[in-house]
């Protein structure tokens, strides 16, 4: 079976001027979200929760200054360095139905409004610097 996902840099700083931002949904088929491929985007809000998302990579979503809130689901094992780093909007992030062990180093770094994180019950590691 193919691997289905957003490939590197496809939506990269698109829709950044967008003033309401845009509201990421993903279909059954998306797994991996690749380096950088929201990267900058006007995208504000990311609820996987019901989704087959296992992996977001490096970058993904770094640098995407709307993005207030984003909801991980339960096949998420995954996360890469930096992949939400300066989303200075971001409030609210929910890990807590992931299957993530470890959250890498960077990952939420310049999250300056960051005011609740629910962890994932498996997490075993905080990379340095994560937020």
């Amino acid at each position: 079976m193919p691997i289905i996902l957003y490939p590197t840099n496809c939506f990269k700083h698109a829709g950044a001027d967008v003033p309401e931002g845009i509201t990421l949904t993903l279909n059954n088929k998306i797994t991996i979200i690749e380096n950088a491929a929201f990267n900058g985007s006007g995208v504000a809000n990311c609820d996987f929760a019901n989704t087959k998302l296992e992996e977001i990579q490096n970058l993904a979503f770094e640098g995407c200054t709307k993005l207030t809130s984003f909801t991980a689901p339960a096949t998420l094992t995954r996360l890469g360095a930096t992949a939400f780093q300066y989303c200075y909007a971001v409030d609210n992030v929910d890990l807590s139905a992931a299957n993530i062990i470890n959250i890498p180093g960077k990952c939420f770094i310049g999250c300056t409004n960051l005011n609740k994180i629910t962890f994932s019950p498996n997490l075993k590691n905080v990379g340095t610097s994560a937020f």
